[in-house]
């Protein structure tokens, strides 16, 4: 249940499209399901830097957003 507030971002990007630099953008066309899957297969050190990804990620397209 840690990462439970992530899963949406599996589902779809917040801010649109993927960057390719997203860890998720190989699986972009993937089922929910199957990104589900793929995520909870990942070791706990690779679940953290996927959601640390993720959060810089965010903030920097929300800056551009905002300017």
């Amino acid at each position: 249940m840690k990462y439970i507030s992530f899963y949406g971002n599996l589902y779809h990007c917040p801010y649109g499209r993927r960057l390719t630099t997203c860890h998720v953008y190989p699986i972009t066309h993937s089922s929910f399901e199957e990104k589900f899957y793929w995520f909870e297969g990942l070791t706990p050190a690779e679940k953290e830097s996927v959601v640390k990804h993720h959060e810089q990620c965010a903030r920097k397209r929300l800056k551009k957003i905002n300017h």
